[in-house]
């Protein structure tokens, strides 16, 4: 299965066992979602999964969980408080999610879906907001992009989620 983070249609499940094919695209089928709040209180904008759970942050920086275990009948399991504002991705790492939202990286604690926490944040510079993450999920180092005048990507190990610790700077 694929989980599509699709704005105000919320989150949608499509079964993929039908591709690569490529003669009938058409084989992708939408087979799950789930919308309405507190999917769609604002835009649903990246979607990563772990296990039969699915993880979306909305814009407004609240991130909810969804089980997908039967992938025809999506469920919203919980969701975090509000923050951060302007979200726009996601990585996972076991119990935890990290999400690039404009006042930069957060760091939340999933190991209970329906009780989702802030654990921690890395800020961006002033003027500057967070464009991107990527995880190297062997070495638990974080990256992040940040905009404003330098454009930099900063490196954090993650190795404990609720004190990042940083290691460098590229320009």
């Amino acid at each position: 299965y694929a989980y599509l983070a699709d704005g105000s249609g919320g989150v949608r499940v499509l079964d993929i066992s039908g591709l690569p094919d490529y003669v009938n695209p058409q084989t992708m089928v939408e087979v799950g979602s789930v919308s309405g709040s507190p999917v769609v209180d604002s835009l649903a904008v990246g979607v990563n999964s772990a296990g039969t759970v699915v993880y979306t942050i909305e814009s407004s920086g609240v991130l909810v969980a969804v089980d997908v275990s039967t992938p025809s009948m999506p469920s919203v399991l919980g969701q975090s408080a509000a923050g951060g504002g302007n979200c726009k991705s996601l990585q996972t790492q076991g119990n935890y999610v990290f999400a690039c939202c404009d006042a930069g990286v957060r760091v939340f604690d999933v190991t209970t879906p329906t009780s989702i926490s802030e654990l921690s944040s890395i800020s961006v510079q002033a003027g500057a907001s967070c464009l991107d993450i990527e995880l190297d999920s062997s070495s638990s180092i974080l990256y992040y992009a940040e905009s404003g005048s330098s454009k930099l990507i900063h490196a954090y190990s993650v190795a404990t989620p609720s004190s990042p610790v940083f290691k460098s700077t590229y320009t």
